[in-house]
Protein backbone atom coordinates (compact mmCIF):
# COMPACT_ATOMS: atom_id res chain seq x y z
CA UNK A 1 0.00 0.00 0.00
CA UNK A 2 1.23 3.46 -0.91
CA UNK A 3 1.22 5.99 1.88
CA UNK A 4 -1.01 9.00 1.35
CA UNK A 5 0.84 12.33 1.15
CA UNK A 6 0.98 14.24 4.41
CA UNK A 7 -0.67 17.67 4.73
CA UNK A 8 2.76 19.23 5.20
CA UNK A 9 4.02 17.83 1.91
CA UNK A 10 0.91 19.10 0.15
CA UNK A 11 1.40 22.56 1.63
CA UNK A 12 5.03 22.61 0.52
CA UNK A 13 4.06 21.67 -3.04
CA UNK A 14 1.43 24.42 -3.02
CA UNK A 15 3.98 27.01 -1.89
CA UNK A 16 6.46 25.88 -4.54
CA UNK A 17 3.76 26.09 -7.19
CA UNK A 18 2.86 29.63 -6.10
CA UNK A 19 6.53 30.64 -6.18
CA UNK A 20 6.93 29.14 -9.64
CA UNK A 21 3.87 31.00 -10.88
CA UNK A 22 5.11 34.26 -9.42
CA UNK A 23 8.57 33.82 -10.94
CA UNK A 24 7.07 33.11 -14.36
CA UNK A 25 4.91 36.24 -14.14
CA UNK A 26 7.98 38.34 -13.22
CA UNK A 27 9.95 37.02 -16.22
CA UNK A 28 7.08 37.63 -18.65
CA UNK A 29 6.55 41.15 -17.36
CA UNK A 30 10.24 41.93 -17.67
CA UNK A 31 10.09 40.97 -21.36
CA UNK A 32 6.93 43.03 -21.84
CA UNK A 33 8.68 45.97 -20.22
CA UNK A 34 11.35 45.81 -22.92
CA UNK A 35 8.66 45.74 -25.60
CA UNK A 36 6.98 48.73 -23.96
CA UNK A 37 10.26 50.62 -24.03
CA UNK A 38 10.58 49.99 -27.76
CA UNK A 39 7.04 51.26 -28.34
CA UNK A 40 7.79 54.34 -26.24
CA UNK A 41 10.89 54.96 -28.35
CA UNK A 42 8.78 54.83 -31.52
CA UNK A 43 5.91 57.12 -30.50
CA UNK A 44 7.34 59.63 -28.02
CA UNK A 45 9.03 62.83 -29.24
CA UNK A 46 12.65 63.47 -28.32
CA UNK A 47 13.88 66.73 -26.87
CA UNK A 48 15.94 68.92 -29.18
CA UNK A 49 19.03 70.74 -27.86
CA UNK A 50 21.45 73.27 -29.29
CA UNK A 51 25.14 72.51 -28.76
CA UNK A 52 27.19 75.44 -27.38
CA UNK A 53 30.65 75.93 -25.90
CA UNK A 54 29.19 75.75 -22.41
CA UNK A 55 27.21 72.56 -23.04
CA UNK A 56 23.74 72.38 -24.44
CA UNK A 57 20.58 74.47 -24.40
CA UNK A 58 16.96 73.75 -25.22
CA UNK A 59 16.19 74.53 -28.84
CA UNK A 60 12.75 75.81 -27.79
CA UNK A 61 12.14 78.43 -25.15
CA UNK A 62 9.45 76.27 -23.53
CA UNK A 63 10.10 72.69 -24.65
CA UNK A 64 7.04 70.46 -24.94
CA UNK A 65 8.83 67.22 -25.84
CA UNK A 66 9.75 66.22 -22.24
CA UNK A 67 6.12 66.59 -21.15
CA UNK A 68 4.90 64.63 -24.17
CA UNK A 69 7.45 61.88 -23.51
CA UNK A 70 6.21 61.48 -19.93
CA UNK A 71 2.63 61.49 -21.19
CA UNK A 72 3.29 58.73 -23.71
CA UNK A 73 5.07 56.71 -21.03
CA UNK A 74 2.03 57.06 -18.75
CA UNK A 75 -0.39 55.96 -21.49
CA UNK A 76 1.66 52.89 -22.44
CA UNK A 77 2.16 51.94 -18.78
CA UNK A 78 -1.57 52.24 -17.99
CA UNK A 79 -2.62 50.15 -20.99
CA UNK A 80 0.04 47.53 -20.25
CA UNK A 81 -0.93 47.42 -16.57
CA UNK A 82 -4.61 46.85 -17.29
CA UNK A 83 -3.80 44.23 -19.93
CA UNK A 84 -1.35 42.27 -17.75
CA UNK A 85 -3.65 42.42 -14.73
CA UNK A 86 -6.51 41.03 -16.80
CA UNK A 87 -4.33 38.25 -18.20
CA UNK A 88 -3.12 37.23 -14.74
CA UNK A 89 -6.67 37.10 -13.43
CA UNK A 90 -7.82 35.03 -16.40
CA UNK A 91 -5.03 32.45 -16.65
CA UNK A 92 -3.59 32.30 -13.10
CA UNK A 93 -6.76 32.06 -11.02
CA UNK A 94 -5.69 28.69 -9.55
CA UNK A 95 -2.46 30.20 -8.19
CA UNK A 96 -3.74 33.69 -7.52
CA UNK A 97 -1.56 34.40 -4.48
CA UNK A 98 1.71 33.70 -6.25
CA UNK A 99 0.47 35.37 -9.41
CA UNK A 100 -0.49 38.60 -7.62
CA UNK A 101 2.85 38.75 -5.80
CA UNK A 102 4.66 38.16 -9.07
CA UNK A 103 2.48 40.76 -10.75
CA UNK A 104 3.39 43.40 -8.19
CA UNK A 105 7.11 42.74 -8.40
CA UNK A 106 7.11 42.15 -12.14
CA UNK A 107 5.14 45.31 -12.91
CA UNK A 108 7.68 47.43 -11.03
CA UNK A 109 10.46 45.68 -12.95
CA UNK A 110 8.60 46.16 -16.23
CA UNK A 111 8.22 49.91 -15.66
CA UNK A 112 11.94 50.31 -14.94
CA UNK A 113 12.92 48.15 -17.93
CA UNK A 114 10.58 50.14 -20.16
CA UNK A 115 12.21 53.39 -19.05
CA UNK A 116 15.78 52.19 -19.51
CA UNK A 117 15.16 50.47 -22.85
CA UNK A 118 13.42 53.54 -24.28
CA UNK A 119 16.33 55.69 -23.10
CA UNK A 120 18.96 53.29 -24.43
CA UNK A 121 17.71 53.45 -28.03
CA UNK A 122 18.81 57.06 -28.45
CA UNK A 123 21.98 57.19 -26.36
CA UNK A 124 24.43 56.10 -29.07
CA UNK A 125 23.07 58.49 -31.69
CA UNK A 126 23.05 61.37 -29.24
CA UNK A 127 26.63 60.78 -28.11
CA UNK A 128 27.86 60.59 -31.71
CA UNK A 129 25.97 63.75 -32.68
CA UNK A 130 27.34 65.74 -29.74
CA UNK A 131 30.89 64.57 -30.38
CA UNK A 132 30.87 65.75 -33.99
CA UNK A 133 28.64 68.83 -33.60
CA UNK A 134 29.80 72.41 -33.85
CA UNK A 135 28.36 75.39 -32.01
CA UNK A 136 24.75 76.00 -32.89
CA UNK A 137 24.09 72.45 -34.08
CA UNK A 138 20.78 70.94 -33.02
CA UNK A 139 20.78 67.40 -31.65
CA UNK A 140 18.06 65.11 -30.33
CA UNK A 141 18.51 63.81 -26.81
CA UNK A 142 17.46 60.28 -25.81
CA UNK A 143 14.13 59.78 -24.10
CA UNK A 144 13.99 60.15 -20.36
CA UNK A 145 11.38 60.10 -17.61
CA UNK A 146 11.36 63.38 -15.74
CA UNK A 147 8.18 62.85 -13.71
CA UNK A 148 9.28 59.70 -11.88
CA UNK A 149 5.74 59.15 -10.56
CA UNK A 150 4.72 57.65 -13.92
CA UNK A 151 6.89 54.64 -13.06
CA UNK A 152 4.22 53.59 -10.55
CA UNK A 153 1.38 53.52 -13.08
CA UNK A 154 2.08 50.03 -14.45
CA UNK A 155 2.09 48.25 -11.05
CA UNK A 156 -0.86 50.29 -9.77
CA UNK A 157 -2.98 49.62 -12.85
CA UNK A 158 -2.14 45.91 -12.85
CA UNK A 159 -2.89 45.26 -9.18
CA UNK A 160 -6.05 47.38 -9.15
CA UNK A 161 -7.32 45.51 -12.22
CA UNK A 162 -6.91 42.18 -10.43
CA UNK A 163 -8.57 43.34 -7.20
CA UNK A 164 -11.43 45.01 -9.07
CA UNK A 165 -12.01 41.87 -11.11
CA UNK A 166 -12.07 39.70 -7.99
CA UNK A 167 -14.49 42.11 -6.32
CA UNK A 168 -16.86 41.98 -9.31
CA UNK A 169 -16.70 38.16 -9.36
CA UNK A 170 -17.52 38.02 -5.65
CA UNK A 171 -20.49 40.37 -6.06
CA UNK A 172 -21.82 38.33 -8.98
CA UNK A 173 -21.46 35.14 -6.97
CA UNK A 174 -23.40 36.61 -4.06
CA UNK A 175 -26.15 37.92 -6.34
CA UNK A 176 -26.51 34.59 -8.14
CA UNK A 177 -26.84 32.64 -4.89
CA UNK A 178 -30.42 31.33 -4.51
CA UNK A 179 -32.32 33.03 -1.74
CA UNK A 180 -33.84 30.80 0.96
CA UNK A 181 -37.60 30.42 0.71
CA UNK A 182 -39.78 31.58 3.54
CA UNK A 183 -41.07 28.80 5.77
CA UNK A 184 -44.80 28.03 5.26
CA UNK A 185 -47.14 29.33 7.91
CA UNK A 186 -48.23 26.72 10.46
CA UNK A 187 -51.82 25.43 10.03
CA UNK A 188 -54.37 27.37 12.05
CA UNK A 189 -55.92 25.33 14.83
CA UNK A 190 -59.72 25.19 14.95
CA UNK A 191 -61.47 25.94 18.25
CA UNK A 192 -62.59 22.87 20.22
CA UNK A 193 -66.15 21.59 19.87
CA UNK A 194 -68.28 21.88 23.00
CA UNK A 195 -71.44 19.94 23.69
CA UNK A 196 -74.22 21.33 25.88
CA UNK A 197 -77.33 19.24 26.28
CA UNK A 198 -78.76 18.24 22.95
CA UNK A 199 -76.90 21.03 21.11
CA UNK A 200 -73.47 20.86 19.63
CA UNK A 201 -71.49 24.07 19.25
CA UNK A 202 -68.20 24.76 17.51
CA UNK A 203 -67.74 27.97 19.43
CA UNK A 204 -65.79 28.19 22.61
CA UNK A 205 -68.82 29.58 24.38
CA UNK A 206 -72.46 28.64 24.31
CA UNK A 207 -74.81 30.51 22.03
CA UNK A 208 -76.63 33.24 24.04
CA UNK A 209 -79.88 32.46 22.23
CA UNK A 210 -79.77 28.86 23.43
CA UNK A 211 -79.21 29.95 27.01
CA UNK A 212 -82.24 32.28 26.93
CA UNK A 213 -84.45 29.48 25.65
Amino acid sequence: MTASPSPRAGAERSVLADLGTGAAVVVVLGVLGGAGGFVWHLVAPRTEYVVTDGGRLFAEQIPQAPIAADGWFAIIALVAGIATGSLVQTFCYRRMLGAVLGLGVGAVLAAVVMWRVGHWFGVADYAAAVASASDGTKVLAPLDVRAKGVLTLWPLAATLTVFLGRFIEEVQRLLSRPRPRAAPAPPQELPPIRQEGNHTSSYPYANPADSES
